[in-house]
């Protein structure tokens, strides 16, 4: 089970896009898959381009057809997913000595250990929208080691 998709901003990348464009439609295009593993792909247009994204579940999908949306459309507010995870990191050591043990494991080895999502989210969501759109880490994931760790 993956945790909530979110944008930069920490919201639904769906209500984000809304609160920019109103009005939107969703589109399921393809449901593939056996019942025990599905892949859903949603597909979202806005301003006459389409974006699409694929998931587990059509929630998942349509977060991801958000996302891409925002990406292409606002790119000055970049969207990555891998961010909201990293910040929240680091928080407890500012708790002081008492969370020392739990730190420790998280930060005790290079911060790397923090970085890459859950393998399960990497290989449906993420890889899903690299084949929805041929995006995937390609233009601006590739972000995702160098800036963000070095604040």
């Amino acid at each position: 089970q993956q945790g909530p998709i979110l944008t930069k901003h920490g919201k639904n990348p769906v209500m984000e896009l809304n609160e920019k464009r109103r009005g939107l439609k969703y589109e399921l295009i393809s449901e593939t898959g056996g019942s025990h593993d599905k892949r859903f792909v949603m597909e979202v247009e806005v301003d006459g381009q389409k974006f699409q994204g694929a998931g587990s579940n059509k929630k998942v999908a349509k977060a991801y057809a958000a996302l891409a949306a925002l990406e292409k459309l606002f790119p000055d507010a970049p969207v990555a997913i891998e961010q909201n995870k990293k910040k929240r990191a680091p928080v407890p050591a500012r708790g002081g000595p008492k969370f020392a043990v739990k730190v420790s494991f998280g930060m005790g080895g290079p911060m790397h250990n923090e970085v890459p999502p859950p393998p399960n989210m990497r290989g449906r969501g993420r890889g899903g929208n690299m084949r929805g759109r041929g995006r995937g880490r390609g233009g601006f994931g590739g972000n995702h080691g160098g800036y963000m760790n070095a604040g």
